[in-house]
């Protein structure tokens, strides 16, 4: 799927044009015995792969792996995914932004509340969802790429808990225009993409207690409808 949406001929050029050859492993050989590389960038999971690796490593110590497997499981996981974020205070670089008695301002960012829920027994806990507010967005812990951890849910209710099947996070769901903004940074360069997200979920349909409880969801869901609205707006163009 990746290989379909990256490497194109145009990509592929452009890289040559600049003095990179982009080589595709071949899966029905050991990692080890192919090359050589410069630089091998995958995206890949499983503990055969992740042997491959290592043993490649082991034999080509010099050359990087992106991303290092010890990298990725950080990332598999949405607790340890955002802990990094709750510990972030970066200063401002720009000098306008001095305040008056000469200190500068700070970033903060921050994270909505959460909690992780490992068994069924725990979504009937009131005591573990006592901090939280709905609506909330219950999430799979694990991140792996794969389509079930793409599948998530909003809970409007607290009747709509008795549907989800741990383990997940359950996570206060901030209302933020149906829009979300990705932040892709490499070395010194930043780049950041607008995307469309969940509508916001407004005052009447929480207070509707007829309403459906939970709204299930796929992340792949609302990015194909991105797009193929971007696709009929250049037709329309």
């Amino acid at each position: 799927k990746k290989q379909n949406s990256f490497i194109k001929p145009s990509l592929i050029s452009r890289a040559a044009a600049r003095g990179v050859d982009l080589v595709p492993v071949d899966d029905a050989r050991p990692l080890a015995d192919q090359g050589p590389f410069d630089l091998v960038i995958h995206k890949l999971y499983g503990h055969d792969w992740r042997a491959q690796l290592q043993a490649f490593s082991a034999r080509y110590p010099s050359v990087p792996v992106v991303d290092p497997p010890h990298a990725i499981d950080r990332l598999h996981n949405r607790i340890s995914m955002l802990q990094v974020v709750s510990e972030l205070d970066v200063p401002l670089s720009d000098a306008a932004s001095a305040s008056a008695d000469g200190e500068g301002h700070r970033h903060t960012f921050g994270i909505p509340s959460q909690v992780v829920v490992y068994d069924a027994a725990a979504l009937a806990d009131s005591g573990l969802l006592a901090a939280l507010r709905f609506p909330l967005i219950a999430k799979p812990l694990v991140a792996d790429g794969s389509a079930k951890s793409h599948k998530m849910s909003l809970v409007y209710h607290r009747e709509g808990l008795r549907k989800l099947r741990p383990p997940l996070v359950l996570q206060e769901f901030v209302n933020h225009g149906g829009v979300i903004f990705k932040v892709y940074v490499v070395g010194g360069h930043v780049t950041c993409v607008k995307r469309r997200s969940l509508p916001d979920v407004s005052k009447e349909i929480l207070e509707d207690a007829a309403a459906e409880g939970t709204i299930s969801f796929s992340q792949d869901d609302v990015a194909l409808k991105e797009e193929e609205e971007q696709s009929n707006h250049a037709v329309v163009k």
